[in-house]
């Protein structure tokens, strides 16, 4: 039956799989969101870094009772561990809207910044080498600029189908040991 299975391996044991690395990827970005905000978007306020680092570490305390839930095999556990895996589905949603449209707005601030930065360590040029150094260094901050909205789009994007992929293992496999338990019980 395929509904005995997670990624070609015993349900149990790819939902173990599965929930630990999703444990690793909530320390992940708990970690960012308190140490380097910046490096998941500039100038997003403290106040919602630090909301959504609280977030992940709630996060990394469910994925821990989703573990014990399945070593316990309690499909009580397990399904509760499911929806607020449905939860987290729906922050990382708020959370891409949130920081792709915070770095779509201070692009140019980040930028300018990055302008700022390559002219403090860039040699002073004279002349048409100093205007094509210019046109390179705001060419190439624009690059890195455009190709972070791409990279965190698609980071969180991954995460989040990532999480998805989990709650509905997660709940498969309690439904799986409730209707193992009726079985037992009515035999």
């Amino acid at each position: 039956m395929s509904s005995d299975y997670c990624c070609g391996i015993e349900i149990r044991l790819g939902t173990i799989i599965l929930t630990v690395i999703s444990l690793i990827i909530y320390i992940f970005f708990a970690s960012v969101f308190f140490a380097k905000p910046d490096i998941v978007s500039y100038g997003l306020p403290r106040v919602l870094t630090i909301v959504f680092g609280v977030l992940f570490i709630l996060f990394v305390l469910n994925s821990i009772f989703g573990i014990t839930g399945i070593l316990f095999k309690s499909p009580g556990g397990i399904k509760l561990y499911a929806y607020i895996s449905w939860g987290a589905v729906i922050i990382y949603i708020g959370l891409i809207a949130i920081v792709v449209t915070n770095i779509i707005r201070t692009k140019q601030e980040a930028i300018d910044l990055c302008i700022k930065q390559a002219g403090k360590e860039g040699t002073q040029n004279v002349g048409e080498s100093a205007k094509n150094t210019n046109n390179n260094i705001k060419e190439d901050c624009n690059n890195r600029e455009v190709a972070k909205i791409l990279i965190n789009s698609i980071v969180l994007i991954l995460s989040t189908l990532f999480t998805m992929s989990l709650a509905i293992k997660s709940y498969r496999y309690s439904n799986n040991l409730y209707l193992a338990r009726i079985k037992k019980i009515v035999l």
